[in-house]
């Protein structure tokens, strides 16, 4: 058996590789990737849900308040067209309201961004949901959201706590 001993330049070795093996990398990741997933199956932990709200105010507010709520939806998998899912919105143990959140594929603007320029995109996923809670009574509130989506796989957010004080007295 002969050996050969093939000496290389090391600039062209580096060239080679990214012209033939870095590519066929990407190729690879990329092509493994790209395969559709499996369809769910039941409450699957590789397809799991995540909700979180946010509350672009401040956590304190004066009555009568306005106070909207913002709710985002993520999955571990990617979704399909049409997927949905229910989020509820809660004060303490009190649902507030209902809203469905949809699934897109495409990158787009934001339609909840409060900022005019530069223009917030989103990626494909679930579409952001809010729900605006008009007139609450004076107290301290722990907001939280739930979301439901097929097979009963659900996801509720972290709690965000908010105080709202009695309107301000009027000056003498």
């Amino acid at each position: 058996m002969n050996t050969f001993l093939v000496r290389m330049n090391p600039a062209r070795l580096r060239s080679q590789f990214w012209t033939i093996l870095f590519p066929l990398c990407l190729f690879i990741a990329c092509s493994s990737c790209a395969q559709s997933p499996s369809p769910p199956s039941g409450n699957n932990s590789t397809n799991l849900l995540a909700v979180e709200i946010t509350i672009f105010d401040n956590k304190t507010f004066h009555a009568p308040a306005t106070i909207s709520i913002i709710a985002s939806v993520s999955q571990s998998a990617p979704g399909r067209k049409g997927d949905s899912v229910r989020v509820e919105f809660f004060a303490n143990t009190n649902r507030l309201g209902v809203r469905k959140s949809f699934w897109h594929d495409a990158v787009r603007p934001n339609p909840h961004s409060r900022n005019a320029q530069p223009m917030i995109m989103v990626a494909a996923g679930f579409d952001l949901v809010e729900l605006v809670w008009s007139d609450p009574p004076a107290g301290n509130y722990t907001l939280t959201a739930r979301a439901t989506g097929a097979k009963g796989r659900s996801a509720t957010s972290s709690p965000v706590s908010i105080t709202i004080l009695p309107p301000p007295s009027p000056p003498p």
